[in-house]
Parts: C-alpha cells; structure tokens; sequence
C-alpha cells in the first residue's frame, strides 16, 4: 500500500557553514611520496529548512541539506540530511536520507573535530560512508538513505533514536537492511549513551553484522 507523504511550508531558513583548513602532510618510508600542501574541506554546508505549523502541538517538517566543497566545487546536491516528516507530543518521525542513531552517540557527543583530518571517522573505525544497504558495508559510521527514523521527546535529559532502512536493494539470495538505534541521558557536564546497529545481509546472505 503506498504511502504519501507531502510538505508545504510557509516558515522557511536558509543556514549554513564554511569550514577549511590548509594542511601539510607527509609519509615516510622507502617508496613514500614527497611530502604536499593542500586545502581541505572540513565539513562546509548549505541547508534549506522549513515547518508547518499544523495545530495540536503538531507541525510538518522538510530538509534538504547539501555539502559545499569550496576546495574542489565538486558533491551531490541534497547529499546530506535530507527529508520530510512530524513532530510533536510524541516525539519525531521523518522519511529520507539521514545520520544513523548511532552516530550521534559515536561522533557528535564525543568528537570535537566532527569532520576533517582529527576526526574520529579518520583515526577509527571504518570511515564515514553514504550509502544504501550493502554498499560500503564496513562503515557502522553512515548517513544512510531510504531510511524511517522516529525520535523521542527529550525529557528530563532523556532521549533516544530508532531507524529502519528496508531491503530496497533485494537480490535473489540477499535482502540486507539495516537496524539502528541509540538511547541517551544528558544533564549538565553529565553524558551517558548506549548505541547500537546491525547490517543484515550487507556482505552475503544469512550474514548479521553489528
């Protein structure tokens, strides 16, 4: 049964962010090459918000958020996190294309850096990734698309996430999809959080990574 989800909205922002640096970077060895200069782009930005007002305590939301690579001009527009959905009482659920649960407790609360050379996606882990199920499936750091996501109401410093992306890439021995989820309580200097995800069938069939 198909669903239709549609945004009008009379409340609209435009936001963003320019972040660069100039690095010096080298490698040693044998065979290393010489050592370069470059500008790097640290996580610039460009989004379009708006919201609806729908009465009750519920409003209407859309997002389109795209990066902006000022030192080669090149990335997808909407390539970040974009989507469409509620808010209210009872917490959010929005449609689209969005950072998993668990990146919010692994990046966003711990990382100071976020983006760039210092950043945790480049010391550990297995880089960051956008991609649908099974590509890129060693990164447990994504902004996953085709995704459900709902939020709780944040409440006495606690909150939590919870996402699905269904097996849109369904072969005739694999159907991965993809499981997240975090919960959290912040009060004052005080952080704790719990996260986890699980790629079901990412590398091949009966296979469950987490």
């Amino acid at each position: 049964m198909p669903v239709l989800a549609q945004a009008q909205a009379s409340n609209g922002a435009i936001e963003g962010f320019i972040k660069a640096d100039v690095e010096h970077v080298s490698a040693s060895g044998e065979n290393a090459p010489p050592g370069q200069m470059r500008v790097s782009n640290n996580l610039s930005v460009l989004g379009f918000r708006s919201t609806e007002d729908l009465g009750g305590g519920l409003s209407a939301f859309a997002q389109i958020e795209t990066n902006v690579k000022i030192d080669t001009g090149d990335g997808p527009f909407g390539g970040r996190n974009t989507a469409i959905g509620l808010r209210g009482g009872l917490g959010e659920v929005l449609l689209g294309q969005w950072e998993s649960p668990l990146r919010f407790v692994s990046v966003y609360a711990v990382d100071p850096f976020t983006a760039g050379i210092f950043a945790s996606n480049s010391i550990m882990g297995n880089g960051f990734a956008t991609a649908a199920n099974g590509v890129a499936p060693a990164s447990f750091d994504r902004r996953q698309p085709n995704l459900i996501q709902y939020a709780l109401p944040e409440r006495s410093g606690f909150g939590g996430r919870l996402a699905y992306a269904p097996s849109e890439e369904k072969t005739a021995t694999r159907a991965p999809d993809f499981l997240s989820g975090m919960l959290k309580y912040e009060q004052g200097p005080l952080f704790l959080a719990y996260g986890f995800e699980q790629h079901r069938e990412y590398f091949a069939a009966g296979t469950r990574d987490m």
